[in-house]
């Protein structure tokens, strides 16, 4: 054996046994986390308490107030998903590098620069008292478990050599908020991405390439292509967006719908709800029960806040889709050429606002990050090292950032605390009044059997001569581009009761594209939205499987449209004569995992796409592309011939030279990733479901803690699979999927459905039921009342005798 192998077997070796002693201590500690039968704790319980753990790993709270179910919450959502709180509290306050070292900067210098926690100081500061106190009771359950078991700590900690995370606090729960809210916030990546390909097409082709909802025509804007090419003669402009990391977060929505009592056949409403996020192990959900006299909670929250996100309390039930709003605008901020500590606005020069964050970094200096600000909100081209940007394109030209999540005056966790209490339609309503960010469609459901729909968040007003809509980067120093409030409330779509005894979102267009107003242009294109609209608007009543099976549904209605066009064009009589093709004329578009030619669609959509963009923009362009909307509206233009058919295929008519091409190009890009027969391609082992875990995801331990199954849908289906086509080694893996399913019964609450994606703690042996395992396969589990009766996992909590209910300062 060479020297070289030696070393290498003697690595493997020693990361090995450092695994195995790692899970040897988690497995022995994890006990003394769990600990059932009775405790007292010193500060922030008022009253007796109880936490017992069903088979599926889920909290049932008993408590006497709101205050002491926060409390209780507080403690099991640190008994369960520590790791995962500790991380996002970090991620948001900008403070990784001190656990992570200097390779989390960029993560760092991106929350500082937002100011996620800075916000949420000021949002706590404008707080009601009662509201402050219920995060501090909340806060003061986590803080609790840390005392009670602080050998307990999850693997993690010492994986990474984090000792111990220091006490939580409200404004802890608020920047998670915030945090999460930003990826649901999506518009500023398609105006980046807008900015960087007016580098290479003009107006119109660019409207072809991020195509207009279908039905209409692209937003009469300014020529924003040509307004950005002209700055590109100054020293400020140069290729600054080009070197700019977009947002990636197209594919984060969610399904959701409710069947009024005429058209259930329980004789009440059911209310059903999926949201899509990116799959993480654990989950970003957590599932929980919470009792108290008067308020009954059944739900998801995120652990590290203790409202109940989507669920139901006794009287009413509800669920959430994002909208997709215009939210966040990006200003090109011109900078004095004279003063670098000015910046151009429409009454002359201002000073920049500046702050100085200082990130300490493991093993290495206190890095410091000077933030500036314009009158529209940060600077967010300062984020990354100067050395990604000419010195002089820097200092002439910056991107600033409006978004409504920054404004301290927030009140969208009281909004949900007030969801959480309501008790009909007027108290659901008024509730949302006050909801802030991120915009969602609510819908609604009582046990008196009203449905209801309302959308709900704030949506920049923007002016009568805004010429640019929010679809690309305004010039802040024209005061025509600036907000002028936010769209009134009775401005915004609901519904109470309609007609025809259904409601329906999928992150499609909410308003008429004539709307008096502007609340966006990127929606997501209603595939899914007019699938669910198909199936619920059938004859007969609407029973709860039926929505268990919608759910699960895996018709692709993208390739359904889009591939029969396609066949159509190949003229080569050796693809024609494949056994691809043929299953490909065969195929039902039903997305399942066993199938060949869902995989075959997908390699063949691929290179289509990618012969038709990457000679006009680029690489690096249409990888970021296919992050925003994946390019199907695009390709809907083109082979409907209502797209620049010279410019893009270089024919007068269709565009089959370039489709026969990417057909041979695309099986041989098939056989070589999965074998010569088709036998052995299957949909279900390319696209499978990926959530990994943080941290490790990036060690020798990622086998066991990474969750992988094969899973059927694509981008488009009602089970959505939202896939990374620009991912060499993995195009298809479902990096986004509907981690949370969830179908309501107002005719008996007990037997509603839920279905998570990881199990419900993020400790792989808790002896609880396997949710992934269910989830993969279409399964649910019932959150009942009586889940609990028979378990010894109860954990009995009684303040101590000095206790005064408050917790500690």
């Amino acid at each position: 054996m060479s020297k070289n192998a030696r070393y290498a077997w003697r690595l493997s070796l020693g990361g090995l046994l450092l695994g195995l002693l790692a899970c040897a201590v988690y497995l022995l500690a994890v006990p003394l986390g769990f600990k059932y039968g009775e405790i007292q704790v010193g500060h922030g319980l008022e009253h007796e308490g109880r936490i017992a753990w069903d088979a599926a790993g889920v909290p049932h709270i008993r408590a006497q107030s709101l205050e002491d179910g926060y409390f209780l919450l507080g403690y099991s959502h640190a008994r369960d998903r520590l790791w995962q709180m500790e991380f996002a509290r970090r991620y948001a306050g900008g403070t990784l590098s001190e656990v992570f070292g200097a390779k989390t900067l960029p993560m760092d210098r991106f929350a500082r620069t937002l100011g996620f926690r800075r916000t949420a100081e000021g949002i706590y500061a404008n707080l009601d008292a009662p509201t402050r106190v219920l995060l501090q009771r909340y806060s003061a359950g986590i803080n609790a478990y840390l005392e009670l078991a602080p050998a307990a700590l999850p693997l993690e900690f010492s994986l990474v050599r984090h000792e111990r995370p220091g006490p939580w606090g409200p404004v802890d729960s608020l920047s998670l908020h915030l945090l999460y809210s930003w990826t649901l916030s999506a518009n500023l990546g398609m105006q980046l991405q807008r900015l960087a390909l007016a580098e290479h097409l003009d107006l119109a082709r660019i409207n072809e390439v991020f195509a207009p909802y279908p039905g209409e025509r692209p937003p009469a804007t300014r020529d924003y292509a040509s307004l950005y090419r002209s700055l590109r003669g100054t020293p400020d402009a140069g290729k600054l967006l080009g070197q700019l990391p977009g947002s990636n977060v197209e594919g984060i929505g969610s399904n959701n719908w409710v069947v009024s009592a005429n058209r259930s056949a329980t004789g009440k409403p059911l209310l059903a709800n999926d949201p899509h996020l990116r799959l993480t192990n654990p989950a970003a959900f957590y599932l929980a029960s919470l009792k108290i006299p008067g308020l009954s909670l059944t739900g998801a929250n995120f652990a590290g806040a203790p409202l109940f996100v989507i669920g139901h309390n006794q009287r009413i039930a509800w669920g959430y889709t994002n909208t997709g709003s215009h939210i966040q605008d990006a200003y090109l901020e011109r900078v004095d050429p004279q003063d670098p500590r000015r910046y151009l606005a429409p009454d002359g020069y201002r000073p920049f606002e500046t702050r100085l964050e200082r990130i300490a970094v493991r093993d290495g200096k206190t890095v410091s990050l000077e933030v500036r600000s314009t009158r529209h909100g940060p600077v967010i081209s300062d984020i990354y090292e100067p050395a990604r940007l000419p010195q002089a394109q820097r200092d002439r030209l910056v991107i600033a950032l409006a978004w409504t999540g920054l404004d301290r005056h927030d009140k969208t966790f009281p909004s949900l605390l007030a969801i959480n209490r309501a008790e009909g339609w007027k108290q659901f309503l008024d509730a949302t009044a006050d909801f802030g960010v991120p915009p969602q469609n609510m819908v609604y459901a009582d046990v008196e059997g009203n449905i209801g729909y309302v959308s709900a968040g704030r949506v920049p007003l923007r002016g009568a001569d805004d010429d640019l809509h929010g679809l690309a980067p305004s010039p802040g120093w024209e005061s025509r581009y600036d907000w002028v409030g936010y769209v009134p409330e009775s401005a915004k779509p609901r519904s109470l009761n309609p007609r025809e005894g259904f409601i329906a979102t999928a992150n499609q267009r909410i308003v008429p594209s004539d709307n008096a107003f502007d609340f966006g242009h990127d929606w997501v294109l209603p595939y899914r939205y007019d699938r669910i609209r198909e199936w619920l608007g059938g004859p007969g009543q609407r029973t709860l499987e039926d929505s268990l099976e919608l759910q699960n549904d895996e018709f692709s209605s993208v390739m359904a449209s889009l591939l029969p066009k396609m066949l159509e064009q190949v003229s080569d009589p050796d693809l024609r004569a494949s056994e691809a093709f043929a299953l490909l004329q065969g195929w039902n578009h039903q997305a399942a995992a066993d199938l060949a030619a869902p995989l075959i669609a997908g390699y063949w959509v691929r290179a289509f796409t990618r012969e038709l963009l990457q000679p006009r923009i680029g690489t690096q362009l249409l990888a970021s592309g296919w992050n925003q909307r994946n390019y199907d509206g695009f390709l809907r233009l083109i082979l409907d011939g209502q797209a620049d058919l010279r410019f893009w295929c270089g024919q007068e008519q269709g565009c089959d030279l370039k489709l026969n091409q990417s057909l041979r190009r695309a099986l041989d890009e098939l056989r070589a990733a999965h074998g010569s027969a088709p036998d052995g391609w299957k949909w279900g082992e390319a696209h499978a479901a990926l959530a990994e875990h943080v941290p490790f995801h990036k060690t020798p331990l990622r086998t066991l803690f990474d969750l992988k199954n094969n899973k059927g849908g694509d981008n488009f289906s009602v089970n959505v699979g939202r896939f990374d086509y620009s991912d060499p080694a993995n195009p298809f893996n479902t990096r986004i999927a509907a981690t949370l399913r969830m179908v309501i019964d107002l005719a008996d609450f007990d037997n509603s459905r839920y279905a998570l994606s990881t199990r419900n703690s993020g400790l792989p042996f808790d002896g609880a039921t396997d949710l992934n395992e269910l989830w993969a396969r279409g399964a649910y589990i019932r959150i009942a009342d009586d889940a609990t009766d028979a378990t010894d996992r109860q954990l009995v909590l009684r303040p101590s005798a000095s206790s005064s209910g408050e917790p500690r300062p």
